[in-house]
């Protein structure tokens, strides 16, 4: 997952054994670097919890009511849904903000649509495939995106530009 790892062990010990005996060696072999320093740690399940930096990893663990990220999804041994909610609240945020971005570019209904698709329905998709939108933030996410799509009609007067452009071939 490019620069995201994630190390599931029993113990905060085995975690340390699994570092230094999987992930450096790895980081070796592929000239890539672990920044122990970036780590975060959640103990899940009955285990006791661990918090603050642990001496024999270098890992900062998390308490029990904190979330951590991975892959844009939040963990939590807290509650599940405010850890929900701020996740989705990332995606009306990072959805609402490639609106903005993507509103500026003068592209037919066609175009818009492929940008909504490929740049915020992707990351809508992503996050629902982990855990469903609660219903205020999904009517957000929908309202972002059919603003984005349709918030732009075209006067048929004057644009002249076809549903879908097909460029000359090469000679």
């Amino acid at each position: 997952h490019a620069d995201d790892t994630t190390v599931h062990t029993a113990t905060a010990a085995d975690a340390a054994v699994a570092l230094a005996e999987a992930a450096q060696p790895f980081c070796s072999a592929t000239g890539s670097v672990l920044n122990v320093g970036k780590c975060e740690g959640l103990t899940l399940g009955s285990h006791p919890p661990l918090e603050g930096l642990h001496a024999g990893t270098g890992v900062t663990f998390r308490g029990p009511a904190d979330t951590i990220g991975h892959l844009g999804v939040l963990l939590t041994k807290g509650d599940r849904d405010a850890a929900a909610g701020r996740m989705w609240q990332r995606c009306v945020d990072a959805v609402a903000a490639r609106a903005r971005l993507w509103s500026g570019v003068d592209l037919s209904l066609l175009g818009r649509l492929h940008i909504a698709k490929s740049t915020m329905a992707s990351t809508v998709v992503h996050i629902a495939s982990f855990v469903g939108a609660p219903e205020r933030q999904a009517a957000a996410l929908q309202a972002f995106i059919d603003g984005y799509i349709y918030g732009k009609p075209t006067n048929p007067a004057t644009d002249d530009r076809p549903l879908i452009h097909h460029p000359p071939r090469a000679a």
